[in-house]
């Protein structure tokens, strides 16, 4: 996510939707029905047996409420902490709509879900002490957050709201490499360089969190795929490294917010996942997670360039 202070409104707002599926037993429950807000995340993309839900972020108390409640002790003092604008609100919903999607994959209750991270701070789920046979990953910028969820391999995201009048700093082009800045150097259209700047920052990000390393990493040393920065929809990234971990990468957006997913097929790399039920198991599980409405309105549909070969084994 791109540091930025400025207050970014939301493009769209939640109207109407259905409920949310309500989380079982203990102290962290749904509302009564008829006292619960609608849910404020709906399916965006599907990729495989990847799910990636689009989250709505903007203020609503009613909602805040509701979402503050799934949280355990621990999850709300984090986001009271939080001292940034909307921050803590950010927390919130995307935890909140996070904990109730797992709920569903892994059918467990609310009570038995606990976090926590890996050395470079990705997190993972525990279901009653025991890792969750699931990979994850969240992102949240504005009023908009995104998350996915895999019944394997790894997988990471990155959500960009767009603010044209914001000053971007020169120095975040050193995220890129050498071919990555030449693109930009050759840009000179101010609106093409900056969906060139959030296309390729988004993929970025979400390669680096899907390894586990955010930047940690050294980002400058890999170029992303032609293709992506010809402007496909998607493509294939191999590290030099790694050369058979094969990862999916793909962008979508609309004028709100660029996003991105990287998956990784291959199922290398997948601790603490690998002791988890067949991929089988979870595509029958994740065909039903609850979704709510479409709340931030229609996503722009890229054309998509489909690559059988990397879609997992059944």
């Amino acid at each position: 996510m791109i540091a930025n202070s400025r207050n970014q409104p939301a493009a769209h707002s939640a109207k109407g939707g259905c409920s949310y599926a309500p989380l079982r037993n203990g102290s962290r429950e749904s509302a009564p029905p008829g006292q619960q807000a609608s849910a404020w995340w709906g399916a965006a993309r599907t990729f495989g047996s990847v799910e990636v839900v689009l989250v709505d972020l903007s203020a609503d108390r009613r909602r805040e409420q509701s979402a503050t409640r799934l949280l355990d002790a621990a999850e709300q003092d984090r986001a009271a902490r939080l001292i940034l604008p909307g921050a803590g609100r950010e927390f919130v919903l995307c935890r909140a709509a996070l904990r109730a999607l797992l709920c569903s994959a892994l059918d467990c209750d609310n009570t038995d879900l606990t976090f926590r991270t890996e050395t470079h701070g990705k997190p993972y789920a525990l279901v009653r002490g025991r890792v969750a046979p699931v990979s994850f990953n969240v992102s949240h910028s504005g009023d908009h957050g995104l998350i996915a969820i895999a019944p394997h391999g790894r997988v990471g995201v990155d959500i960009e709201t767009h603010d044209w009048a914001f000053d971007l700093p020169a120095g975040l082009l050193s995220v890129f490499s050498v071919r990555e800045r030449g693109d930009f150097a050759e840009t000179r259209d101010d609106a093409r360089w900056r969906q060139r700047f959030y296309r390729y920052w988004t993929l970025k990000e979400s390669l680096i969190k899907g390894v586990g390393l955010g930047f940690a990493m050294n980002t400058t040393r890999f170029d992303l795929p032609s293709a992506l920065r010809r402007g496909e929809a998607d493509g294939v990234f191999r590290f030099h490294h790694q050369p058979t971990a094969n990862w999916h990468l793909a962008t979508f957006g609309n004028r709100a917010f660029t996003a991105a997913v990287a998956i990784d097929y291959s199922g290398r790399g997948m601790s603490p996942h690998e002791s988890g039920p067949s991929p089988r198991t979870h595509r029958r599980r994740f065909s039903s997670l609850p979704a709510g409405p479409r709340a931030l309105g229609p996503v722009t549909r890229p054309r998509v360039v489909r690559h059988p070969h990397l879609t997992p084994d059944p």
